[in-house]
């Protein structure tokens, strides 16, 4: 595939997988096709991440919040207090959608109940896995307008950026 970039054989909500290897040769950045975006699968119930794959999930807010009371359930209470601090329902909408389906996808990684995944933040503020049995799993959650990225690697850091580019500006 075009500079080593692949799908994998386990797709879920919009996941592919990089080779780190071959990540962004020469400081380029990946840039989707609307088509290609929108052609991705659902989660299965369980997946697979070899050492050198970092699955990228692309999250639809708006989809997502359609999920709401099964978000709710899973995110902890220090969630659902940030949730509550959101000025502008949109946006409290949003942030629940964002972080119930990061639970209910590192869920799919760790075969563990999304209430039962604990964060803990590191010296710069970044969150991290705080489970015993997570101890090399990596995420970055990125989220803007009606879109998050969410990108898991094992055993090495990694790091995901996404940010709306309003029509109007070029």
């Amino acid at each position: 595939a075009e500079d080593g970039i692949r799908d994998i054989g386990v797709t879920g909500v919009q996941t592919c997988a990089l080779p780190i290897s071959s990540l962004f040769p020469g400081g380029r950045r990946l840039a989707m096709k609307e088509q290609e975006a929108n052609a991705w699968a659902e989660p299965p119930e369980r997946i697979a991440l070899q050492p050198e794959e970092v699955h990228v999930w692309r999250i639809d807010l708006l989809r997502e919040r359609r999920r709401r009371e099964e978000h709710l359930s899973v995110l902890s209470v220090d969630e659902r207090q940030r949730a509550s601090r959101y000025l502008f329902e949109l946006d409290r909408e949003r942030f629940i959608a964002a972080r119930g389906a990061l639970r209910l996808l590192l869920a799919l990684y760790l075969q563990v109940e999304g209430r039962e995944i604990r964060f803990e933040t590191g010296p710069h503020g970044k969150p991290f896995l705080a489970n015993e049995d997570a101890p090399s799993l990596a995420f970055s959650l990125s989220n803007s307008h009606e879109m998050a990225l969410l990108a898991i690697a094992r055993g090495r850091s990694v790091g995901i950026d996404i940010e709306w580019m309003r029509a109007d500006v070029v």
